[in-house]
């Protein structure tokens, strides 16, 4: 994990910290391994703690150097989604070896990967990808091996005229929300094993805010969902009637999601998509949306027939 002195997703100009987890697949080393990484594009980071000794590691042993990180500060001059790549050398007496790892500098999406899903949280709102119509600054949400997901995003507003959205449209996608404060990631959480949060917002005649938090946790039995919150404002000079807030999320659980199969499930308020029985993916898993506090949800499928 890469994080800042407080713990969190670290901003340009900042001092940061990176424990990695190592296996030693090898003969066991002496007391003297050094661990060292080094940038591989100068510029970026100011190394203040390079190197780490580990001490003695077994054969098949693991171990972590989140009690003693590597130190360095970034530049204050990284841009947007900049990426870090890092030289990682061992060195053991007459053995040497490396590997290279590489991390997501001043971000405006992170991955969520604390547990068996992974999946994407982006500053704009939406969920799976930053950028679905190229499938691009994101992972889209897998379980195992599963693909699961072409696109997910919000859907809010009080009529046809007052409807904003980030998903997609006619031609392409909208993108009726910008930014208010950049998604950052906290780990460990305040509630969670990882949380990542922000805030976004819309223009328009029926103006509001949105916070949103994502939490997950890593030990069994909850490691097979993400939680997301949203906190809606209404930020503009007049009460909004008639207003809806939805996610909107299109799975592919099987191939294309030409055999997905959608229900309702009113006893635990989940909408969930899963593979035809008879269908060559069968075996595949499934997926869903569940409200989990608040007013009765609403829920729609559609038959995406072209």
């Amino acid at each position: 994990k890469l994080v800042n002195s407080s713990g969190s997703s670290p901003e340009p100009g900042q001092d940061s910290f990176l424990s990695l987890d190592f296996t030693n697949y090898l003969a066991s080393t002496s007391a003297d391994l050094k661990v060292t990484i080094k940038p591989t594009v100068p510029g970026l980071i100011t190394l203040t703690k390079a190197t780490v000794n580990p001490g003695r590691v077994e054969t098949g042993k693991k171990f972590n150097n989140k009690l003693n990180p590597f130190a360095f500060k970034l530049s204050s001059s990284i841009t947007t989604n900049t990426t870090l790549t890092l030289l990682i050398t061992f060195e053991d007496g007459n053995y040497n070896d490396y590997q290279y790892v590489s991390f997501l500098l001043n971000p405006t999406y992170i991955d969520v990967d604390e547990n068996e899903i992974i999946t994407t949280v982006a500053s704009n709102g939406r969920l799976g990808y930053e950028n679905p119509n190229t499938g691009t600054n994101g992972v889209g949400f897998n379980f195992g091996e599963n693909s699961m997901l072409y696109e997910m995003g919000i859907i809010a507003g009080s009529s046809v005229s007052n409807l904003y959205n980030n998903v997609r449209a006619a031609s392409g996608f909208d993108q009726d929300f910008t930014i208010i404060d950049k998604i950052r990631e906290v780990t460990p959480g305040a509630r969670s094993s990882s949380e990542t949060y922000g805030s976004f917002k819309n223009s328009g005649t029926d103006a509001i805010s949105i916070s949103y938090r994502s939490l997950a946790w890593s030990n069994v039995p909850y490691d097979k969902f993400v939680i997301m919150e949203y906190k809606v404002k209404n930020i503009s000079a007049d009460p909004i009637s008639g207003f809806n807030f939805t996610l909107f999320g299109d799975w592919d659980i099987t191939t294309d999601g030409q055999k997905d199969i959608a229900k309702w499930d009113p006893e635990t308020k989940m909408g969930y998509v899963y593979p035809a029985p008879d269908g060559p993916d069968k075996s595949k898993p499934s997926a869903g949306i569940r409200i989990l506090k608040g007013i009765a949800p609403i829920h729609y499928a559609i038959d995406n027939n072209q």
